[in-house]
């Protein structure tokens, strides 16, 4: 990818994403979104992320979130979005918690709404039983 050759970097990633490598599944799901190396489809690249974030990857879970705040391949969703955030954050990645601090000032979530997604999307398994 350093080279610039993305469309040889795609087809790398994604032997390893078909044989369950989460990284590789983000990196797919990255390039996907980019539309570097294949055709932009954000549809794609949310199953790739989905498929990491079954494992538990936190990068694949922070953009899952950016998927549902922008309503990128997914129906946009803010309180499903900090949701992603939120397990992103939960699963050690420190960059989550910066969209989780712009929850209240720029997306316009109440406390009550926050709350309510914590609950309601509190485990992983939460999470994945209402995406795609």
């Amino acid at each position: 990818m350093a080279q610039g050759q993305y469309y040889r970097a795609f087809l790398y990633y994604l032997a390893d994403a078909k044989s369950g490598d989460p990284e590789a599944q983000t990196s797919v799901g990255n390039l996907y979104y980019l539309g570097m190396g294949t055709d932009r489809d954000y549809q794609a690249a949310a199953r790739w992320y989905y498929e990491a974030s079954e494992q538990g990857h936190a990068p694949a879970l922070l953009n899952m979130g950016h998927l549902y705040k922008q309503g990128l391949g997914v129906k946009q969703d803010v309180m499903r979005a900090f949701g992603w955030y939120n397990m992103s954050y939960k699963k050690g990645n420190a960059e989550a918690e910066k969209y989780l601090s712009l929850v209240a000032s720029e997306w316009a979530l109440s406390p009550l709404m926050m709350s309510t997604a914590k609950t309601r999307w509190a485990t992983l398994e939460s999470l994945l039983a209402e995406e795609l």
